[in-house]
């Protein structure tokens, strides 16, 4: 006997061919057969008729770090289909706490008061106890770690100390569960980190087989060189790398991407 089966959807499994319409049955979260008819006993049976069953969408690019605490619900994700959200992109990260809060105000105020944690076994530990509906995934922000190590946002290299304070805290990330760390090095503080600062970083992320993943320095008439900066720190490392946001931006650079595409696959 099935928990539900669900009835003639068109099923477009991720694969590139066409929807065909086929019955899926559930034991529990499993799928455990998929056929042009299932015609067994089941607890339930949805009518999925002239309706679409894809497998869950992963949200790579989510700023829903706080969202997931406040509305575990996050409708505006389910809704489109979204079972898993990668947060802590673009350098906002969730951990420490008080450096998470201030920083993530530039683009996502919380809309309520938030109880305080220690690092991201704290912060990941308060998404077990909300249990949001999505699969919750997080990057550590470097934009938290430098703004918790040095104090606020500094116009300069950190010193020794702060850079050791920051190879903590990452280090704490990735043994925590986080699955790589993210920069905005067109946004403050981060935009003041030179290279081989988020390489040191990136290092540690690498020891763990995490992600490097960035929304680049320059995305304009700079657009060749950030994404030199990119692969070398994703090669210095040991990590693979994700580009947030790849485009040209202005006129004068519209058709960049082709040079710019052209080096990613040189290095992939």
């Amino acid at each position: 006997m099935l928990d539900l089966i669900i009835k003639g959807a068109t099923v477009i499994d991720g694969s590139g061919s066409e929807g065909v319409g086929l019955d899926v049955g559930l034991e529990g979260d499993r799928i455990v057969s998929i056929a042009g008819s299932i015609d067994v006993e089941s607890a339930e049976i949805l009518d999925a008729s002239g309706l679409a069953l894809a497998p869950g969408f992963i949200d790579v690019h989510s700023h829903d770090d706080f969202h997931v605490l406040i509305e575990p619900e996050v409708r505006h994700n389910i809704l489109q289909g979204i079972t898993t959200a990668i947060v802590g992109n673009c350098g906002f990260g969730a951990a420490g706490s008080a450096a998470g809060k201030i920083q993530m105000k530039a683009i996502n105020e919380p809309s309520v008061a938030l109880p305080d944690w220690t690092g991201y076994a704290g912060y990941l530990e308060h998404v077990d106890k909300t249990s949001p509906v999505l699969n919750i995934a997080a990057l550590i922000g470097h934009h938290t770690v430098r703004r918790e190590a040095m104090g606020g946002v500094a116009d300069r290299p950190p010193s020794e100390t702060e850079l050791a304070s920051m190879l903590v805290h990452v280090t704490e990330g990735m043994e925590a569960g986080a699955v790589g760390i993210s920069t905005g090095l067109v946004y403050e503080p981060g935009r003041y980190a030179d290279t081989e600062e988020v390489v040191s970083l990136s290092k540690v992320v690498g020891k763990y087989g995490g992600l490097y993943v960035s929304h680049m320095r320059d995305e304009g008439g700079g657009l060749l060189d950030s994404v030199q900066e990119t692969l070398h720190i994703g090669e210095r490392s040991g990590t693979s790398v994700e580009i947030s946001h790849h485009k040209s931006v202005g006129k004068t650079n519209w058709g960049m991407v082709t040079q710019s595409l052209e080096m990613i696959e040189d290095a992939v």
